[in-house]
């Protein structure tokens, strides 16, 4: 981690863009751990005060171009084993998170992991190249476990990974996770991906999963990120700059969090915060001078011994 903010040049934010493409998952091939970790680019305050105003105006804009905002979407499942069946047959939209063993010191040393919403693995394979830990993942989607199996195994750690099928959300899924008192629960760009009912019922599951004393870790899209600054098709009401919930034309959903939401709901939960932040990345376009600037939110929670 850095001792302070970057120092980086200013930059507009930028215009919304269409989807582009990615690579394929790169699971074929070790890859070396990321040789830096900075999450401290920018001050959030700063980024608000001109973020925030050009996000106001695009929301007013859509208003006044008679696009009525439809009513708040609750999750849906099936949104999402639909997007891994059609479109990530092939894992093409995730990449390997490399930095997680430096954000996550506690992942690497830990002896039993369980994570929720795996997808692909892309969270969970630079964790066990790390370190020695055996793993359950768990995604919603048959496809995603699938996929998560097949990556593992093309990475040389398949022995170590257990691959199931689970809806984190659902009201049996934290006994069915009970017994695995796991050192570390993994909640990584997951709860994004829920209402706000369906993240209090995976932050239950994620306490239950691990032993007294264990750690659950969360990363997921803050406030004023520039995904957020794009504005998917709906918005629940939610000022600016707040905790807010989005929806995509695919029917799955996008939460935005500040470190204060995400703390008050992890302690409903029962678990306790050990460290709740902003993580502020500024990624410079060489070509086009823009800097891009990415807004996280990462909390380490500990349940009580």
């Amino acid at each position: 981690m850095a001792p302070g903010p970057r120092t980086v040049a200013a930059a507009a934010v930028p215009p919304p863009r269409p989807p582009r493409s990615r690579p394929s998952f790169p699971g074929d091939a070790p890859l070396p751990p990321a040789s830096e970790y900075h999450d401290r680019d920018f001050d959030w305050d700063d980024h608000a005060r001109v973020a925030a105003p050009v996000l106001e105006a695009r929301l007013a804009a859509r208003a006044a171009a008679g696009a009525a905002a439809p009513p708040p979407p609750s999750y849906d499942a099936a949104a999402w084993c639909a997007l891994h069946a059609r479109d990530n047959a092939a894992a093409r939209h995730y990449r390997e998170r490399r930095y997680l063993p430096l954000a996550f010191p506690e992942a690497v040393s830990a002896a039993r992991i369980v994570e929720l919403g795996a997808g692909a693995g892309a969270s969970l394979l630079p964790l066990l190249r790390a370190g020695n830990a055996t793993a359950l993942a768990t995604d919603v989607s048959p496809v995603a476990v699938r996929l998560c199996r097949e990556v593992a195994d093309r990475a040389g750690v398949g022995g170590r990974v257990e691959a199931a099928v689970l809806d984190a959300t659902d009201p049996g899924a934290p006994a069915a996770l009970a017994g695995k008192r796991a050192d570390v629960c993994l909640v990584i760009f997951t709860l994004g991906a829920l209402d706000r009912a369906g993240q209090a019922a995976a932050l239950a599951t994620a306490a239950a999963s691990v032993r007294p004393g264990g750690r659950v870790l969360v990363r997921d899209h803050g406030a004023l990120d520039v995904a957020h600054m794009r504005a998917p098709r709906a918005v629940d009401g939610a000022p600016v700059g707040s905790a807010a919930l989005h929806a995509r034309q695919d029917g799955t959903l996008c939460f935005f969090f500040t470190p204060e939401y995400l703390t008050a709901a992890a302690e409903t939960a029962g678990l306790i915060p050990v460290d709740v932040r902003w993580v502020t990345i500024a990624h410079p376009n060489r070509a086009t001078g823009v800097v891009l600037k990415r807004v996280m939110v990462q909390g380490v929670f500990a349940r009580p011994v």
